[in-house]
């Protein structure tokens, strides 16, 4: 099936790929959010070889469960695309692409309730300023009271 989807994209278009890695596992994001799988991942150079593009079966089933082989050919190709993107964007020195996936992850990570630790560190800091200031406020109100 991905060989498939590969076959069907253009050559000038894949020629430059030295390997497409077709894994039968299932690739958990590092994130540690759960159900999110890494479907593909584009690498520029790794060790000997020029780019490579992975490919991770396992986490489309993990991902779609139930679903036909014509939706997981689908979500394949659109992976496959989304990687060779990456690899244009590198050979033309822009990356926008990883910018947008990075922001994605912020949105699923702020869905599931996991922030940034900068950004929490910074609502930590304003949470405990306004009870330092509610405190103080009481206080005061207390002293002028009596």
């Amino acid at each position: 099936m991905v060989r498939k989807s590969i076959s069907r994209i253009p050559k000038k278009f894949r020629k430059e790929i030295s390997l497409y890695n077709i894994q039968k596992k299932t690739l958990p994001s590092p994130e540690r959010m759960k159900g999110l799988y890494i479907l593909g991942t584009y690498q520029h150079f790794t060790g000997f070889t020029g780019p490579v593009i992975s490919i991770y079966y396992g986490s489309f089933r993990k991902i779609f469960p139930g679903a036909d082989l014509k939706r997981i050919y689908s979500e394949i190709k659109k992976t496959l695309f989304h990687e060779l993107l990456h690899h244009w964007e590198a050979k033309s020195g822009v990356d926008d692409l990883s910018d947008e996936d990075r922001r994605k992850i912020i949105i699923l990570r702020e869905k599931c309730g996991l922030f940034d630790s900068e950004k929490a560190r910074k609502q930590l800091i304003e949470a405990l300023l306004f009870v330092y200031i509610v405190f103080t406020s009481i206080a005061i109100a207390a002293k002028l009271i009596d």
